[in-house]
């Protein structure tokens, strides 16, 4: 579960998940970078892994705007949480592309599914 966190000039969202495959614990952290942009990024936890590696993250999938912000960082936590380390960037690549919500919960849909869009 996220937890907000505000500051002078950004809001955002930030979980601590432990990996089901390997028992690792990783930050997943969603930051607004300007008026329009957020992002959400894994980091190794640790205070060397996380202050070291917070340019050099495990994962990271931007968005437009708040709400599309909060449901990427839910959906971050859960591939953060569930999957393999290694098949994260291909659980995510969707999401990478997609720039609105119905987009997003397509791509969820069709990943649960295993149909592809060309297929239906």
């Amino acid at each position: 579960m996220a937890a907000d966190y505000k500051g002078r000039r950004s809001a955002g969202y930030l979980s601590r998940v432990t990996n089901a495959t390997n028992g690792k614990t990783y930050i997943v952290s969603t930051v607004r970078l300007g008026r329009l942009e957020w992002e959400t990024r894994v980091l190794r936890e640790g205070f060397f892994g996380t202050l070291f590696n917070a340019f050099l993250p495990l994962l990271r999938i931007d968005a437009p705007d708040r709400e599309l912000a909060r449901r990427v960082h839910h959906r971050v936590e859960e591939i953060a949480e569930e999957r393999d380390p290694s098949d994260w960037q291909a659980a995510a690549h969707s999401m990478n592309k997609a720039r609105t919500l119905s987009e997003i919960w397509l791509a969820e849909e069709d990943e649960g599914s295993g149909v592809s869009r060309g297929d239906r």
